[in-house]
């Protein structure tokens, strides 16, 4: 049993490629994703991380494509930052990872689409946390866009 702030090691580290440095250098990203970042592949990896509208994004899903490993959508939350798409040094308060699509996009399926979709995943204890969440989000005025004048 691993002591207090220790990592709980795990059989087999998870790695990710990203094909844009803009990508792999979001803050918190290996502690997010559960596993080690690096820019472009120079090692075997079990997964390809790329955000929406990137230029990289075509890039990093054919390599994903090409050798049978997932690709993950990566995105700002949905509680976001400060000033989202500036210089700023501000970065993202929350991050979804999605190995179907993107929530937003319409076209086609996400993870979080088909979880609502699913059945057995809405404890009480789970919708109370989420009632709760929201109403202090609604209290707060909190968003996406939290730099943006109400």
């Amino acid at each position: 049993m691993p002591k207090m702030n220790q990592p709980i090691p795990t059989a087999t580290e998870q790695k990710f490629a990203g094909f844009s440095q803009k990508v792999c250098s979001i803050p918190f990203l290996e502690t997010f994703l559960g596993g080690s970042v690096c820019y472009r592949p120079s090692v075997p990896v079990s997964g390809v991380i790329g955000c929406v509208r990137d230029p990289a994004e075509r890039e990093a899903k054919e390599y994903a494509r090409k050798h049978g490993i997932p690709y993950t959508t990566l995105e700002g939350g949905f509680l976001r930052s400060l000033s989202p798409g500036t210089d700023s040094g501000a970065f993202s308060l929350s991050l979804i990872a999605d190995q179907k699509g993107i929530y937003y996009d319409a076209g086609g399926p996400s993870d979080l689409e088909d979880l609502l979709n699913s059945r057995g995943w809405e404890s009480r204890d789970l919708l109370d946390s989420a009632r709760k969440a929201m109403d202090l989000i609604l209290a707060h005025g909190l968003s996406t866009f939290n730099h943006a004048p109400d």
